[in-house]
């Protein structure tokens, strides 16, 4: 995305909620903007993937607005005219009730470049995460989209279609109303409604009824939601599939640094659970001379971190550990050399930085020279055990480990279960919440790390028999 002289901005349509439902264009677009301008439905979450952009928010809800749309136009203007790229990142499609229209108008008249990226609009993503078709060839052959909240706060109906599928979009205060005008233009009471809240997201409720009665059971519901109305929705009952989802409902709380969670966040998510990161650590990179491996009979790699900081300071290639056997702790550290060309000679059986060291003692490490890149914080027990088998172990720390203060204490307050991979990250976790109660289940990738938490009085509900995070995923699902 080259800088324009005038800049350009581009109205992206990010989904109804779900991360993954933004375009492969929009995306592309976040990781090259200069200002990203963004509205309170759009998942905070892809603000990650613009990392040099200048965040703004624009707010824009029903009921209050940290900006007016008059404001907002101006803002696109002015940033455009600095020679910015500016991503207008709007929660669902522009065009459909998202008043994109309004603003390209804006740019129209200032002469601004634009571009409009579409995006999953809100009836389609609650529908279908829903289990609700929106046609069917033997239920409905026309859609109609309809908004419930108007320039002049009124609900038009009477040119409204009186069959096939209905969606209401920002009609949530107002459905007793709809619903009433719907039955006195020939919708009849029993047809079938739905109201989704919190579309695509582990936040989702979907509340069903019939027009008759969806609004009194809907009362409780607040936005975002969107109303389907027709024959379909009684396909929901078979073909509901997000809710089922096994972690569906479950707020997790991950406590690895911001740099390690994602992978494992998206891991939980994929299964339906709502992720909080609670960093209590952040990883930093050593300053080092080029690894030179020569005169070494082994190299241990106790973490993935210690992989993906080993290779940018190695002298040479992957050839330079020729006649190296290289070691690993885990499935994850295997995966990482694997993915860089280099087949592990040796994986421990128990994933500790300790079982590593006295399985590689059992097979004879006298005269053994190993080399150990890793961080600050390694497990003094690594070299005791090889020392006491006749091996040399040299340390050498590629990043630091440093302690930070999380920014979402309250994320534990509401949190299901509580997941720890170290022991830590469980001093830090403790210490980040003080005296405050501690409701959720805790899993522990492993026994070392089980025996911390339960030093503080708390209870570890899971420990998977393998000590992988995809172990530990597993056990928290099947013990639900």
């Amino acid at each position: 995305m080259p800088k324009a002289k005038s800049g350009v901005v581009y109205l992206v349509g990010a989904g109804p909620g779900d991360l993954d439902l933004i375009t492969h264009r929009g995306f592309t677009l976040l990781g090259k903007a200069d200002v990203v301008v963004y509205d309170h439905l759009v998942n905070p979450k892809l603000l990650d993937f613009a990392p040099n952009a200048r965040h703004l928010f624009a707010g824009k809800r029903s009921d209050s607005h940290t900006l007016e749309q008059p404001e907002i136009n101006r803002l696109l203007v002015r940033e455009a005219k600095a020679g910015h790229a500016v991503v207008r990142l709007k929660g669902g499609d522009p065009y459909i009730f998202g008043r994109g229209a309004e603003e390209a108008e804006a740019l129209q008249r200032a002469r601004i470049p634009f571009e409009v990226v579409p995006g999953v609009t809100a009836a389609i993503g609650a529908s279908t995460y829903a289990g609700i078709p929106l046609t069917h060839r033997d239920r409905a052959s026309q859609v109609t989209f309809v908004t419930g909240h108007t320039k002049e706060d009124g609900f038009e109906a009477a040119d409204l279609p009186r069959r096939g599928t209905l969606v209401v979009y920002m009609g949530i205060k107002a459905l007793p109303q709809i619903t009433k005008k719907l039955v006195r233009i020939g919708w009849s009471p029993r047809t079938p409604a739905a109201t989704v809240q919190w579309a695509t997201t582990p936040r989702q409720r979907t509340v069903r009824g019939t027009l008759s009665t969806i609004a009194t059971l809907a009362s409780k519901v607040s936005a975002p939601a969107v109303t389907i109305i027709g024959d379909v929705v009684d396909l929901e009952r078979r073909l509901r599939w997000f809710e089922k989802k096994p972690l569906f409902g479950q707020k997790i709380v991950v406590t690895r640094s911001r740099e390690q969670s994602s992978e494992l966040a998206r891991k939980f998510e994929a299964l339906g659970a709502e992720v909080a990161v609670f960093s209590t650590i952040r990883i930093r990179p050593v300053r080092v001379k080029p690894i030179k491996i020569q005169g070494y009979t082994h190299v241990a790699f106790t973490s993935r971190t210690a992989v993906e900081y080993f290779f940018p300071n190695l002298a040479g290639d992957a050839r330079s550990l020729a006649g190296t056997k290289v070691c690993a702790v885990g499935d994850q550290t295997a995966r990482a050399l694997i993915e860089r060309g280099i087949k592990p000679d040796f994986v421990a059986a128990e994933f500790t930085s300790r079982s590593l060291a006295r399985e590689l003692s059992e097979q004879g490490m006298k005269g053994a020279h190993v080399f150990h890149p890793g961080a600050n914080l390694m497990n003094p027990e690594f070299q005791k055990v090889l020392a006491k088998s006749g091996a040399k172990v040299t340390d050498l720390i590629l990043y630091r480990i440093d302690k930070v203060a999380p920014e979402n204490v309250e994320a534990v307050d509401d949190a299901d279960w509580i997941t720890f991979a170290s022991s830590q990250t469980v001093r830090n976790f403790m210490e980040a919440v003080g005296n405050r109660p501690i409701r959720a289940k805790i899993a522990c990738i492993g026994p070392i790390t089980a025996k911390t938490v339960r030093q503080y009085g708390l209870k570890v509900a899971v420990i998977p028999k393998k000590f992988t995070f995809d172990a530990l995923i597993q056990a928290i699902a099947k013990s639900i």
